[in-house]
């Protein structure tokens, strides 16, 4: 498992759903779009390569932990998808477009409730790669054990069948002689 992580200092932006009217007129969007930059510089500087991209063999884990000045701040939930956003595409700031995109269906991830510092409000973001390979030896080592279970369990109901349908036929018929005594 690969770990990255990187601090993102200043007052967090959270995520902020994007509408035609909203890229042409918003100062709120306008503030989100640089943040993202933002953690796109950091990121980079971490050594990232950038637009990430998560597979279903090399799924990813984003961790982010955001140090707001006071109670005023957006939700850590937004905060989380606007950095996982930042990561997963470029953006172009002359117009404000996403350019390339990577994929991050295959992310989880988590956020804190919200924690305050007043004196340095940042954003700290963990990422961790978990590596296939590692994933497989342990799936196979596992399955040495389940097919030698599996193998003597269907040996024993093989070699039982036989007998197992008698006594459930032997059953059957006093079963059923024992429900017409009783409906008389």
């Amino acid at each position: 498992m690969r770990k990255a992580r990187f601090i993102v200092p200043g007052h967090a932006v959270g995520f902020k759903t994007t509408t035609v009217e909203s890229k042409n007129r918003s100062k709120d969007y306008r503030k989100y779009i640089e943040y993202k930059v933002l953690v796109q510089l950091y990121a980079k500087a971490s050594g990232i390569r950038l637009p990430m991209v998560a597979t279903r063999e090399r799924p990813l884990t984003i961790r982010t932990v955001a140090y707001f000045r006071n109670g005023i701040h957006p939700d850590p939930e937004n905060v989380h998808k606007g950095v996982v956003d930042a990561l997963f595409y470029d953006v172009d700031m002359t117009r404000g477009k996403k350019t390339r995109k990577g994929s991050d269906k295959y992310t989880g991830g988590s956020f804190p409730p919200p924690l305050y510092d007043k004196e340095n409000p940042h954003v700290v973001v963990t990422i961790k790669d978990y590596e296939p390979k590692r994933k497989k030896i342990d799936e196979q080592q596992e399955e040495g054990p389940r097919k030698e279970r599996a193998q003597r369990a269907s040996e024993k109901a093989s070699s039982k069948a036989p007998q197992t349908r008698a006594r459930q036929a032997q059953k059957g018929s006093k079963t059923n002689v024992r429900t017409r005594r009783t409906r008389r």
